[in-house]
């Protein structure tokens, strides 16, 4: 079989522009969503930092509109060659320069099938090959993509390999929906208890007990003076935890492979991007266990990404900790009320106001660690913390669950590709994993 040229068989192919006005336009949600770079994954397409236009820009970026199931690729930057899909939750929609749509006639080419064709390690490293070569920053072009030779398969294969891998994508995509909803659960009740004082102002207002007996009776019946449920201290979250900075890895330290490195790159909104580590050798890591992360354990960005917080999902190799970026080491019964406050805006906005530096703002683990918290007493915090640490657990076995579909999506994709192992072969091993 000859390949064929993507873009003979592709309806549109090409990149947007910025909006007239450029970011400083970009709204907090709009009718129409913008597109860029940091929301293309390989595995997924991301919310996170998600920006919204105005109807008349949106006009003015009519022809790269996105329709549902249009293959998404980054075509400049470190992020270079990613490719996603993306659902009508994120539509309607346009894309900036730094993203191109690929539109492929669906009766020749699987819009699902060319996106997994396209994040194969195979066609990546072809991609990133392009990209580099004799550009000072990397860039893939229309002419590039639409040049790629796609492999000839029949549409049926294709739909149905493309399927098969969905399969395990969708129930990636459920587990983590579900632990967006359980962190939700655990920070609304935070907000509720330690914020807004919800049960004690009830009781203040006569309301009637929305919490279980045993639970409502520890609530004091008042605030103090100064706005606390009487008994309760104010103070600091150095109160209720430790934070361990990284260590400084020396350039020389850095491998193509080995043992990831949590960089204050894989920090991202809301999430720590195991696709933006880099790696050390085996030596270097024992050297430096100390700084070693386990599962769950939540970090936070000191510079750049400042106040940003995430969880370490499972790995085959438990990730370091570098420099610029912090581990929190909860104090007892502090575990699951740290992790709810740093999760919340307060604190990230309290962050934000202590970082320093024009060119990349910083801040000290001593000056996030200054951040205001309150106290409540030693039987409300047990309380919380039976309460919600379980769905810290469940949300952690949901990044288990994931860390082996996310394997099992990477082992058979190649072989599906290539022809390697037959569709019902893995449509079986896909039906155990899920």
């Amino acid at each position: 079989m000859r390949p064929l040229r993507l873009g003979n068989y592709c309806w549109k192919i090409g990149s947007g522009a910025t909006p007239r006005g450029g970011r400083d336009t970009y709204l907090a949600s709009g009718p129409y969503s913008l597109i860029r770079s940091q929301n293309v994954y390989n595995d997924r397409f991301s919310k996170d930092g998600l920006v919204y236009i105005s109807e008349h820009q949106a006009a003015a970026l009519a022809n790269v509109n996105v329709e549902c199931g249009d293959v998404l690729v980054n075509i400049t930057g470190d992020s270079v060659a990613r490719a996603c899909q993306v659902n009508s939750e994120v539509l309607p929609a346009r894309v900036n320069q730094h993203v191109a749509i690929i539109r492929p006639d669906p009766e020749v080419i699987d819009p699902g099938y060319l996106r997994y064709w396209l994040i194969t390690e195979q066609t990546q490293n072809h991609l990133l090959a392009l990209a580099s070569a004799g550009a000072t920053r990397p860039a893939l072009t229309k002419g590039m993509l639409e040049t790629l030779s796609f492999p000839d398969v029949n549409i049926a294969s294709q739909r149905a390999i493309a399927r098969t891998l969905a399969a395990l994508d969708n129930k990636i995509e459920l587990n983590r929906q579900m632990n967006e909803t359980l962190e939700a659960s655990a920070r609304a009740l935070f907000r509720d208890w330690f914020v807004d004082f919800g049960p004690t102002k009830a009781k203040m207002a006569g309301d009637a007990p929305y919490l279980a007996p045993d639970l409502w009776s520890l609530f004091p019946h008042r605030l103090d003076d100064n706005g606390v449920p009487e008994g309760w201290a104010t103070g600091a979250l150095k109160d209720t935890t430790e934070l361990q900075s990284g260590f400084a890895f020396k350039s020389k330290d850095w491998r193509d492979s080995g043992i990831p490195v949590i960089k204050i790159g894989s920090v991202k909104p809301q999430m720590v991007d195991m696709s933006q580590v880099s790696y050390v050798a085996k030596e270097i890591a024992e050297a430096s266990s100390r700084f070693e992360l386990c599962p769950g354990d939540m970090v936070v960005g000191m510079t750049g990404y400042v106040g940003e917080t995430g969880r370490i999902p499972p790995t085959s190799h438990r990730p370091l900790l570098n420099q610029r970026v912090g581990r929190f080491k909860p104090k007892k019964h502090f575990s699951s009320y740290v992790f709810a406050c740093v999760r919340g805006e307060q604190f990230k906005n309290f962050a934000i106001s202590k970082a320093h530096g024009s060119a990349q703002p910083n801040v000290s683990a001593k000056s996030l660690l200054e951040c205001p918290v309150i106290i409540p007493s030693e039987g409300v915090l047990k309380d919380f913390d039976a309460l919600t640490s379980k769905y810290w657990q469940l949300s952690l076995a949901n990044m288990a669950n994931n860390h082996t579909l996310a394997q099992t999506r990477d082992l058979l994709l190649p072989k599906l590709i290539s022809g390697e192992i037959r569709v019902g072969d893995a449509e079986q091993a896909v039906s155990k994993a899920v």
